[in-house]
C-alpha cells in the first residue's frame, strides 16, 4: 500500500518542528510521497520522498491512493509499505 502525507498543520509541535518544515518549503495541502516514517510513545518522525529534512508526524494527516485515512500510529511493519514513487504534489 502506498502511503502519502498531506501537510495539514503547518502550525503543529513545537518552533523547532515548525522551522523545519519552513526550511523544507512544505505548501498547505500538498500532498507527499511517504519514505518512511518511525513512530515512538512520544516521538515520531516522518522522511518525505525527494524533500530534504525529517519532520514530525503532528504535522500530517496519512492516507492512501484513494484518499482514505490510514493511522500510521497503529500499524506494524510501517517501514515495509513506504513504495518509493515520486512526490505527487496533488492527486
Amino acid at each position: 500500500m502506498k502511503i502519502y502525507a498531506r501537510f495539514t498543520h503547518p502550525n503543529a509541535g513545537t518552533a523547532f518542528d515548525q522551522t523545519c518544515v519552513k526550511r523544507a518549503h512544505l505548501r498547505p495541502n500538498a500532498i507527499y510521497n511517504l519514505a518512511s516514517a518511525e513512530i515512538g510513545g512520544f516521538h515520531s518522525t516522518v522522511m518525505l520522498e525527494n524533500i530534504q529534512g525529517v519532520f514530525n508526524s503532528c504535522h500530517f494527516d496519512f492516507c492512501d491512493s484513494e484518499g482514505n485515512e490510514v493511522d500510521i500510529y497503529h500499524m506494524k511493519g510501517l517501514a515495509h509499505l513506504c513504495d518509493h514513487e515520486s512526490v505527487s504534489e496533488n492527486m
